[in-house]
């Protein structure tokens, strides 16, 4: 490590306290770096005037909202997601600002499968995730023209695909990856057993797609029927739902996947589904399965720092500032529309340019959830925090719409924007704004935030706090290990690095240093925090489904979120969670019981 970076590692610490965890994300993922490896942004504050700067760029009046921007950028108040951090106003880089498309495999045939992949290539060049639905392939054993005679099934690409996830680097990660299928599909058992080894498939998140008549099936214990056609044959097989559903369960349990993706009440609820003549039909959905897209669609993200906005924390006169959060909101919006219109040239396909330019669709989401509920004095599973919750996602729901709907005034609506189109549709309905001309086709999501949640140290999207002491692991990659102390280093079975980081929750630290309590001196396991501190599997994953469920009232795309539970925690309670998010309006669910995999 040389003088100057050694430096400018030295004011980032300094920046974020002494989080080596910040610091690192800060500086390998996000920060400006030359071809030669040099970083040229020490400090967040220097990235934030870098995208301040760019996002003003295609303004009349560069200079006012080049302010604004920065302004609701500084202190972490509005983030970007990665892609946008990393590539705004980077001149260094070609690549996208989108952080997720969904590419078709068009047809069953093999000059299809290869070219998704070229695409899929193309686009993580361009650091954007993937998501592919495999179901428009043959099962296994159907008939074919060529010396193989007959299909090793559209599972058996789920591999391959991972394989080129794998192999095509992106700047501080790898490609991401999503594959579905459908629910009538013949393969759908393979498919939902493929990652039971964990060998397998490695690059890839799977998820079934699941629709009401399925549900219905299973509910009222109905045969179900996978049928798939060909030129040669159609495939037929019939079974009791319940059979696929005990399968799915049982490999959640044990696994964590496959996820579920409750499909008619995605397409049901969707804004852009009004739209489905025009290509936007949803047909898959992103890697962490926050943004059902139509194929080629892409998603710009940012999320909404929400404990920037509470007011005397920890005290009983705690509040949230909505009237503060509203304006912020109206200029992240802008900003959003902004990158969106800047990537327009960006994007690696053709494809993707033109219907980006259709819909101009971007995703408002949100982070700090957990925390803000501490710092309001709120329970995570309480009663109280599920009705916080309806307000505060209905203010933001009906704020991000206002903003879009004054842009559209402003710069023009979404081109293709038809009020009788989408008069019926429910969620626009709901939030008052159905037939409304605004500028974006769908505006709202809510993401992981990961790594952006380590930046502004706060809980990650709308996840209650996973531990308030934990030992956090980050992928690195094999370069970057000679700089990492032995003992904080580990490889898995894959042979993948990571390096560990000793971690106290930072809302906690923030909590004990109010209360003079030295972290330092005093065992984790002697301090008593109040209730308000949760942690993820001690919640009552009743009020859990039901705050996810509530939130998803007022997002028009979907919520990337994992309902943690104890360690042995049976495939019976795994079931009854999945049956009453079904049943409470989720658009997808994933349960993850501690310890199933690493």
């Amino acid at each position: 490590m040389d003088e100057k970076t050694a430096l400018s590692r030295a004011d980032t610490l300094c920046f974020f306290n002494g989080d080596e965890l910040a610091t690192d994300v800060f500086l390998k993922k996000y920060a400006l770096t030359n071809p030669d490896g040099v970083i040229e942004e020490y400090l967040p504050s220097q990235m934030w005037a870098r995208l301040a700067k760019a996002a003003a760029s295609i303004e009349e009046d560069k200079d006012k909202w080049e302010k604004s921007f920065y302004n609701v950028l500084d202190g972490w108040r509005a983030i970007p997601q990665g892609s946008v951090l990393f590539a705004l106003g980077n001149s260094y880089q070609k690549s996208s600002f989108s952080n997720c498309f969904v590419i078709p495999i068009q047809d069953d045939s093999l000059e299809s499968i290869f070219e998704c992949a070229k695409e899929m290539s193309k686009t993580y060049a361009y650091r954007g995730g993937v998501g592919i639905d495999i179901s428009v392939l043959r099962p296994a054993g159907a008939k074919v023209t060529n010396a193989a005679r007959t299909s090793t099934g559209a599972w058996s690409f789920m591999d391959f695909y991972s394989y080129v996830t794998r192999l095509i680097g992106q700047h501080g990660r790898r490609g991401a990856l999503m594959i579905t299928m459908s629910d009538t599909h013949p393969d759908l058992l393979n498919f939902i057993t493929a990652k039971t080894d964990k060998t397998k498939i490695t690059g890839a998140n799977i998820s079934v797609k699941l629709s009401d008549a399925f549900m219905d099936a299973v509910i009222n214990e109905k045969d179900w029927t996978l049928s798939f056609t060909t030129k040669h044959e159609t495939f037929t097989r019939t079974m009791p739902a319940t059979i696929i559903w005990d399968l799915i369960v049982e490999t959640a349990t044990n696994t964590a996947e496959p996820g579920i993706l409750f499909w008619d009440t995605i397409l049901r609820e969707s804004p852009a589904d009004c739209y489905a003549d025009e290509g936007f039909q949803t047909m898959c959905c992103n890697p962490c399965a926050e943004i059902p897209l139509a194929f080629y669609d892409a998603c710009t993200l940012l999320a909404m720092n929400l404990t920037k906005y509470t007011r005397n924390d920890f005290q009983k006169d705690a509040s949230f500032d909505f009237d503060a959060f509203d304006k912020d909101v109206k200029v992240a919006v802008r900003f959003m529309d902004n990158v969106k219109e800047m990537d327009l040239k960006l994007m690696p396909l053709k494809q993707q340019r033109q219907i980006a330019a259709k819909g101009r669709r971007i995703g408002m989401g949100t982070t700090g959830l957990g925390d803000t509920l501490a710092n309001l004095g709120i329970k995570y599973d309480s009663d109280k925090a599920i009705e916080f919750v309806d307000q505060l996602f209905q203010f933001y729901a009906k704020s991000v719409y206002k903003s879009s709907v004054a842009l559209g005034k402003e710069k023009g609506v979404f081109p293709i924007f038809n009020a009788d189109k989408e008069k019926d549709n429910p969620f626009l309905k709901r939030i008052g704004f159905a037939g409304v001309p605004r500028r974006n086709i769908a505006c709202l999501t809510c993401a992981p935030t990961g790594s952006i949640s380590c930046l502004c140290q706060t809980s990650s999207g709308v996840e209650p706090v996973f531990r308030n002491f934990y030992t956090r692991r980050r992928k690195i990659t094999h370069n970057e290990s000679v700089n990492v102390p032995k003992n904080k280093l580990s490889t898995d079975k894959l042979g993948d690095l990571w390096q560990e980081y000793d971690v106290a929750h930072h809302n906690v630290q923030r909590y004990l240093k109010i209360k003079n309590i030295d972290l330092n001196s005093t065992s984790a396991n002697e301090i008593a925090l109040p209730k308000f501190f949760v942690e993820s599997n001690n919640i009552d994953w009743k009020n859990r489904v039901k705050i996810q469920s509530t939130m998803q009232k007022w997002i028009d795309h979907s919520i990337s979120s994992t309902c943690n539970v104890p360690s042995g925690t049976s495939k019976e309670v795994v079931k009854s969670i999945y049956m009453e998010a079904y049943k409470q309006g989720n658009k997808g669910f994933t349960v993850y019981v501690d310890g199933c995999r690493d």
